[in-house]
């Protein structure tokens, strides 16, 4: 009887990948769908979980239950603290993606390692805020209809994994070694923290502006401690016999001065920050923009320390009237600032005085500059939110105002961080395009990297379309090796 021959054993394919990695390397195909199976599926959980928190915030709103009463006099600052930090991580992962797509090197103007992609910042965001979702649910549910017999399980799950998540000492993602990212950020946050007396670099700038965004979420840290500390956080109850809710934070309230202190120091400290930074660049480089932008960050600290003086029983006084003539002008400042010196926009005459006489040159398209990467209608569209997201800037950065109801500050302050993304997005591009065409930096520290004894562009199109090759991530197809004789 005839002896059918051995199958040869299937070859697995393989892609070249740089994803992550300075140089290209040998990847399976399996393990790359596996790679965007799990980030698809990721941001579908973390997706479907806040659909699902809407719906339970809708239900919360029940008078009978008091759940909305419960949930604004003890949590509340908590989970809107965490949400902020993972919508703002999204939004930076979803930069990263486009910095890629575009050829804007960000490795190169942040200071960070090749690893640094968008596929490990948006899978631990989108972990962070499926954690703090799921914990939110679970609350509610626990307020309406006694899901568990301790209501304050949840919330502290929300804070401890998050905190695990954050401080975790160990690679969670180690083919990109998350772990030392993390420390990375911790300890570029320390360098911030203590400005001026660290480097005004731009990394560190950057994360200082970041932080202007999130005066809201330095409170909350605040209040949350400050419940916690006080035993308030406990106290707070619906007694559903009167109808009535018990608040238990009355000493995380300004009306305790002992809270009311490291409250306005901690609302004011993020523009704090950036003015040090401002003048330890104005020392270092003796650059005038320094001392305008010093300026423009006190007046931000003049919006939030006259949100204070405000008093709210007596509406319309002179002071009320100084608070909003300052929130304009520092709303017109910043918004001003950010179009013209962050961006490079704005009339020729204007960019030419900002920038030189290389920037000034006129523009087919009005108002922006004659050096672009992105398409035509993004910057316009940037322009135009910009300016809308920064009409209520002044409201949700002082903790003081009586202007809207709390629970909307969470809405304001997640339109002020979609707002800092697309700022994060224009502002690099204009970063690599006046390193290239201004300060000309030589081949050792260009951002336009090139192959060695490759020729340097010369003109900032060449430049972009070479970055733009090198940064797209490439999947070269590897021919299967032929099965070995004694496979066959």
């Amino acid at each position: 009887m005839p002896v059918s021959p051995v199958a040869a054993k299937p070859n697995k394919q393989t892609v070249l990948d740089t994803m992550g990695h300075e140089h290209a390397g040998e990847v399976l195909i399996d393990t790359l769908k596996s790679r965007f199976f799990a980030l698809g599926l990721q941001a579908g959980i973390a997706l479907n979980c806040f659909v699902v928190s809407v719906a339970v915030m809708v239900v919360s709103y029940d008078p009978r239950s008091g759940a909305i009463y419960v949930l604004s006099g003890s949590y509340y600052p908590l989970y809107r603290a965490l949400l902020l930090i993972s919508v703002f991580g999204c939004c930076h992962g979803l930069n990263l993606f486009v910095f890629k797509r575009f050829g804007v090197d960000y490795r190169a103007i942040y200071g960070v390692g090749f690893e640094h992609n968008y596929h490990v910042v948006l899978r631990g965001c989108f972990t962070l805020m499926s954690l703090v979702f799921l914990s939110f649910m679970l609350f509610v549910f626990t307020l309406t209809s006694g899901l568990t017999p301790n209501r304050h399980l949840w919330p502290a799950v929300a804070l401890l994994g998050a905190a695990a998540l954050f401080a975790w000492p160990w690679d969670i993602y180690s083919e990109w070694h998350d772990a030392r990212q993390r420390h990375a950020l911790l300890r570029a946050v320390c360098r911030v923290l203590v400005a001026p007396f660290s480097e005004a670099s731009f990394a560190h700038c950057f994360l200082a502006d970041v932080f202007t965004s999130m005066p809201k979420i330095f409170v909350d840290v605040l209040q949350t401690g400050c419940l916690y500390a006080s035993g308030g956080i406990f106290a707070a109850n619906w007694d559903k016999a009167s109808q009535r809710f018990e608040s238990g934070n009355a000493a995380c309230t300004n009306a305790n001065l002992s809270y009311k202190v490291p409250l306005i120091v901690l609302s004011v400290l993020p523009f704090w920050l950036r003015l040090m930074q401002c003048c330890r660049a104005y020392r270092d480089t003796s650059a005038k923009k320094n001392i305008v932008n010093g300026c423009k960050y006190c007046s931000s600290i003049a919006v939030v320390l006259l949100s204070f003086v405000k008093d709210p029983e007596h509406p319309g006084s002179a002071v009320d009237y100084i608070w909003a003539a300052t929130a304009i002008f520092s709303t017109a400042f910043t918004m001003t600032w950010d179009v013209v010196m962050d961006w490079g926009h704005g009339p020729a005459w204007l960019r030419g005085i900002a920038h030189g006489a290389e920037f000034g040159r006129p523009s087919s398209a009005p108002l922006l500059r004659t050096s672009r990467a992105y398409p035509l209608w993004s910057y316009y569209v940037a322009l135009v939110y910009n300016g809308c997201a920064r009409l209520g800037w002044a409201v949700y950065i002082s903790p003081g105002q009586t202007v809207v109801q709390q629970h909307v500050v969470l809405l304001l302050g997640c339109v002020e961080l979609l707002r800092r993304a697309q700022w994060a997005t224009f502002r690099l591009e204009w970063e690599q395009i006046h390193r290239h065409l201004h300060d000309e930096p030589t081949e050792e520290e260009s951002i336009w990297p090139s192959p060695r004894g490759a020729e340097r562009p010369v003109t900032l199109e060449q430049a972009l379309s070479r970055n733009r090759d090198m940064m797209q991530t490439r999947y070269t197809l590897m021919e299967p090796n032929e099965p070995e004789e004694s496979e066959r």
